[in-house]
């Protein structure tokens, strides 16, 4: 369909390419596509998709591997119009096997998106992104889960003194467990 486009590209760790984004849905909105090709690209291993409560716009922004080969995929989801939320999945290696899943809504209840997810050394799954709050309007946010994504371990904000509309794009993690994050204020 019209609005079928990657966004996120990560190798996985048996080699193979995993590829995120969207496609256009059934229903008329845009779901998160993810798929597993080999690295010569001639042939699709696996693929799933994701269509957010909303059957609205949903778009998969950030794809992380673990080192045990789990898929960390993130990205919003319409859950009313006009509110996005964050959306973190856990997926096997396989992606045949959701294996956790969690969101997160700024206090404004409007367009939250991660654009980075990252799995540092200990395993915590390291997500960023701007969120809407009632106090300072966009804000970036990176939020830190432990692996199974039950948990939120740490949350840092910004918000800078002119409260406009700050952006984080990208996360990284170093084997040291430092966090690096590329943002703008």
């Amino acid at each position: 369909g019209g609005d079928d486009a990657p966004r996120a590209m990560v190798l996985a760790t048996d080699g193979s390419l995993l590829v995120g984004g969207t496609e256009h849905g059934a229903s008329g909105g845009i779901n998160w596509s993810l798929q597993k090709w080999t690295a010569a690209l001639d042939a699709r291993l696996a693929a799933t998709t994701y269509d957010g409560p909303g059957g609205g716009f949903d778009y998969l922004n950030a794809l992380a591997v673990a080192p045990t080969g789990e898929v960390y995929a993130a990205g919003s989801e319409e859950t009313s119009v006009p509110d996005l939320n964050w959306r973190i999945r856990k997926y096997s290696a396989s992606l045949d096997t959701l294996l956790a899943t969690t969101d997160y809504d700024g206090t404004a209840h409007l367009n939250d998106e991660p654009w980075g997810v990252a799995v540092d050394a200990d395993g915590r799954v390291i997500v960023a992104g701007p969120a809407w709050d009632t106090v300072g309007g966009r804000n970036w946010r990176v939020r830190a889960y432990d692996a199974n994504l039950a948990t939120a371990l740490t949350v840092t904000s910004f918000d800078g003194p002119g409260h406009g509309a700050e952006d984080c794009q990208a996360v990284a993690t170093a084997p040291s467990k430092e966090v690096t994050v590329s943002a703008v204020a």
